[in-house]
């Protein structure tokens, strides 16, 4: 496991526009990157210019798998054409984050260790659990490098969840 710090912080409402899907978890590698360039193309399209890193927000997940998740950019708050393209936001509140470093196949630690620091450290995540599942106040993965122009072993996401 990557040696993690994990950080509590206070933000604003950040606006955001993205497209969402459902998909199995195990689809997400596959089902969810692409989105970020058909999005970026609808944008420009509509003449907005995101002024932030691309994220992807984890919504809810089913006790089978089944996940609702959101690949999008932070935006000014603007009206939209489009009927593909969803605006929405970040809540404003107290956010649990850490910065995992290298290899985005292994995000699931940074997500474990949010999990245990919480329990550990009694805070409360924003999370309703349900008999069919869990939906999430705010889990979100904030790309902050591209996988294109850095080295795999130098790329940087901050795994960031809602606290109540």
């Amino acid at each position: 496991m990557t040696d993690y710090q994990a950080i509590i912080k206070e933000n604003t409402e950040k606006p955001y526009a993205v497209l969402r899907r459902e998909v199995a978890q195990q689809d997400i590698p596959k089902e969810i990157p692409p989105l970020i360039e058909i999005l970026m193309n609808l944008l420009r399209k509509e003449n907005i210019k995101p002024v932030g890193e691309c994220f992807f927000r984890y919504i809810s997940c089913t006790n089978g798998g089944q996940m609702v998740v959101e690949a999008g950019f932070p935006v000014e708050k603007t009206a939209l054409k489009s009927e593909i393209i969803q605006l929405g936001s970040f809540p404003e509140g107290k956010y649990l984050s850490v910065i995992h470093k290298g290899d985005y196949r292994n995000l699931i630690d940074a997500h474990e260790y949010l999990e245990n620091y919480a329990k550990s450290n009694n805070l409360s995540l924003d999370e309703n659990k349900t008999d069919t599942g869990v939906v999430w106040g705010s889990r979100a993965e904030i790309y902050l490098t591209e996988p294109d122009l850095t080295p795999i072993e130098d790329w940087k996401t901050e795994v960031s969840f809602l606290l109540k």
